[in-house]
C-alpha cells in the first residue's frame, strides 16, 4: 500500500517535472522572440528624434518651407512621485486639460509628451518649477516664412515631421530624413531609470527641393487673384503663370487662400489646389484647339470664309445660336467672334473621330503627371458615347472637362511653336549643403502642330485682344494673344442661366511668346464675361511679370516678324 503511494508521488513529481521542462523549452524555443520582445518592452522604452526636414525654395533658392528647431516637454512617469501635485502645476502653463495631464503623468509607459513645440515664455515658467522626471527636448517645426504665398502647392507637414498635402506630402521620402533615437531604461519595478539625453542613433536631415516657381511672380498672382476675389466675389478662382517653352511653372494659386503656419484658422476647402483638382467646361477657350486642327490639316486657311446662319443653325432636333447675327465669317473672325455656329463647323470638317483623336493628342482625358498629388484626369467620354450632337458640342468647350493646368499646358503647347510641353514644378533636389544632388529637366514631348500654324493661331489670337473679345487684357508694351471663355455650368442636368465659369489664357509676346497666362473664375457676380472677369487681371500679371523677367518691349509694328 505505501510503496504504491510513493509510486503514485513520484510519478506525478516525474509528470510536472517533465510538463515544466517541455514549457521551459516551449518558451524557450518556439516562443523566445515573443517574450523577449515583451521583456524589452517592458525594460526599455524608445524616444525618438525628428531629423530636421528640408526646405522647399523657389528658383532663386528663397526659402517657401523650413524647420526650426523648438522645445517639446515630455515625462518619465516612473520619476514622478506625486503625479496629481505635477499636473495641478503645468495645467495652467500648459494650456493642456487637467486629468489628460494626470492621465499621461500616471501612465505606466516609460516616456509621455505633455506638450509638444512649446513657445519660449512657456518655456521659461516650467524651467522654473524644477520639476523631478520632466524633460525637454528640441524638435523641430515646420515654418513657412511667406505665410499665404503658394500654400496650396507647398502644402503643409505635421507635428511628426511628415507632409500632408501639396509639395510636403508628395516629396514627404526626400524631405523627411532618417529619424534619430534614444533610449530609456527600467528595472523589473519600472523605478530605476537611465535617460539618455541625446541621440544614440543620429538623425540625418532631409533634402530640399527647389522649385520653378518664382516668389516674385508668385505675389504678383496672387495680388491679382485676391482683386478678382473682391471685385466680383466668386466661389473660388485659379491662377497659374507657365514659360511657354518649358512648361515650368512660374507660379501657381488658388483663392480663397490660407496660411500654413495655422491652417486650423481657415476652411480645409482653401487648402485645395484648384489648378489640378477642379474641372470646367473650357467653353470658347476650346475653339483655338479647333482652330489650329482645321488649319494644320490644310483644311482651311485662315482667310477662308463660313456662313454662321445669322445666329442659328438648324441641325436635326436642335438650333445652336450665337450671341449675335453673324453672317460670312473668316477662320479667323470665327475665334475673334467666338462663334459657336462657326467653331461648330470648323468641327465637321475635321470629322468626329479625327476630332476625338484630336482631343486625346492634347492630353486632355488623362492627368499631366505634375509633381502634386491628387490631380484630377479631367473628363473626356469615350468615343462611342459621341452622338453627332458632339459634334456641336464639342468645339464650343462642352461636353468635356479640363482642369486648368490641362487647359494652360495644352496652350503652351501650341503657342511656342507647336511642340508638346509637360508641366514642371520641382527642378532640383538638394542635400544639407545646398549642394545640388538631382535635376530634373523639362520633358518636351512631340510635335502636335507645325510652326506655320502655330504662327497663324498666335496671329489670330492676338486679333481677340486687338479687336474682339479680349481687348481688356490689351497691353502698351508688349502684343498680347489670347481666348476668353464664358461657359455655363451644368445645374441640375441642365445649363445654367446664373452660374457661369469665366475665363482667359493669353500669352505675350506674340512674336516669341515667353510666358502664358490662365485665369479661371468659378460663379463670378456682377459679371460673369471672361474678357470682364478674367482678361484684364491676365493683361496685368503678364505686364509685372514681363517687367520682372526683363523681356524686351514688343510694339504692334512688330508683327510682320510673327512666324518668321
Amino acid at each position: 500500500m505505501l510503496r504504491s503511494r510513493v509510486n503514485i508521488i513520484f510519478t506525478l513529481t516525474i509528470s510536472a517535472f517533465a510538463l515544466l521542462v517541455g514549457r521551459f523549452a516551449y518558451i524557450q524555443l518556439s516562443r523566445h522572440d515573443f517574450y523577449n520582445s515583451l521583456g524589452d518592452r517592458q525594460h526599455y522604452s524608445r524616444i525618438t528624434y525628428y531629423a530636421k526636414r528640408g526646405n522647399i525654395v523657389d528658383a532663386r533658392g528663397r526659402v517657401l518651407a523650413q524647420s526650426v528647431s523648438v522645445p517639446s516637454l515630455f515625462a518619465i512617469p516612473s520619476q514622478i512621485s506625486n503625479a496629481k501635485e505635477v499636473a495641478d502645476l503645468l495645467s495652467p502653463i500648459l494650456q493642456v486639460d487637467n486629468k489628460k495631464l494626470f492621465k499621461r503623468l500616471s501612465s505606466k509607459r516609460g516616456f509621455v509628451y505633455l506638450k509638444r513645440h512649446i513657445d519660449v515664455a512657456t518655456l521659461k515658467k516650467v524651467k522654473r518649477l524644477e520639476l523631478s522626471g520632466v524633460h525637454l527636448k528640441r524638435e523641430p517645426k515646420r515654418f513657412y516664412p511667406n505665410h499665404y504665398l503658394a500654400s496650396q502647392t507647398v502644402g503643409i507637414a505635421g507635428i511628426d515631421n511628415n507632409g500632408l498635402s501639396g509639395l510636403e506630402l508628395k516629396y514627404d521620402t526626400f524631405l523627411r530624413g532618417t529619424q534619430g533615437c534614444s533610449i530609456v531604461t527600467k528595472d523589473a519595478r519600472a523605478r530605476k531609470i537611465t535617460f539618455v539625453d541625446r541621440p544614440l542613433v543620429k538623425p540625418h536631415d532631409g533634402q530640399s527641393i527647389g522649385l520653378t516657381i518664382d516668389l516674385a511672380l508668385q505675389q504678383i498672382t496672387q495680388e491679382q487673384l485676391q482683386k478678382i476675389g473682391e471685385k466680383f466675389k466668386p466661389i473660388s478662382a485659379t491662377a497659374v503663370v507657365m514659360e511657354v517653352d518649358t512648361g515650368k511653372i512660374l507660379s501657381m494659386a488658388s483663392w480663397p487662400s490660407f496660411d500654413p503656419n495655422n491652417p486650423g484658422h481657415s476652411p480645409v476647402a482653401n487648402r485645395r489646389n484648384i489648378a489640378i483638382t477642379d474641372v470646367f467646361e473650357p467653353g470658347s477657350t476650346f475653339k483655338s484647339f479647333i482652330a489650329a486642327a482645321v488649319m494644320d490639316r490644310g483644311l482651311a486657311k485662315r482667310t477662308d470664309e463660313f456662313n454662321c446662319e445669322n445666329g442659328a443653325w438648324h441641325l436635326k432636333s436642335r438650333i445652336l445660336h450665337d450671341h449675335h447675327s453673324y453672317g460670312n465669317l473668316t477662320l479667323e473672325d470665327i475665334i475673334v467672334k467666338s462663334s459657336n455656329i462657326g467653331a461648330a463647323k470648323l468641327g465637321f470638317k475635321i470629322g468626329k473621330k479625327n476630332l476625338y483623336n484630336w482631343v486625346k493628342t492634347l492630353g486632355f482625358g488623362k492627368p499631366t503627371g505634375i509633381e502634386l498629388p491628387g490631380e484630377s484626369a479631367g473628363l473626356v467620354n469615350r468615343f462611342k458615347h459621341w452622338s453627332y450632337f458632339s459634334m456641336l458640342s464639342v468645339p464650343m468647350g462642352h461636353e468635356i472637362g479640363l482642369t486648368p493646368i490641362q487647359l494652360i499646358t495644352a496652350y503652351a503647347s501650341m503657342v511656342n511653336g507647336g511642340v508638346q510641353v509637360k508641366p514642371l514644378l520641382v527642378e532640383k533636389l538638394l542635400d544639407e549643403q545646398g549642394r545640388v544632388t538631382k535635376r530634373f529637366p523639362p520633358k518636351i514631348g512631340k510635335r502636335l502642330i507645325s510652326e506655320k500654324t502655330s504662327a497663324e493661331l498666335r496671329k489670330i489670337l492676338l486679333q481677340v485682344v486687338e479687336r474682339g473679345t479680349a481687348k481688356r487684357a490689351k497691353l502698351n508694351d508688349y502684343t498680347v494673344g489670347g481666348k476668353t471663355g464664358t461657359s455655363q455650368k451644368l445645374d441640375k442636368g441642365k445649363y445654367s442661366h446664373s452660374k457661369y465659369y469665366a475665363s482667359f489664357v493669353g500669352f505675350a509676346p506674340v512674336q516669341k511668346p515667353k510666358i502664358v497666362v490662365l485665369i479661371g473664375v468659378n460663379e463670378p457676380h456682377g459679371s460673369h464675361y471672361g474678357g470682364t472677369v478674367a482678361a484684364p487681371y491676365v493683361g496685368r500679371i503678364l505686364q509685372e511679370s514681363l517687367y520682372y523677367l526683363r523681356v524686351p518691349p514688343q510694339q504692334l509694328r512688330d508683327l510682320d516678324k510673327v512666324g518668321q
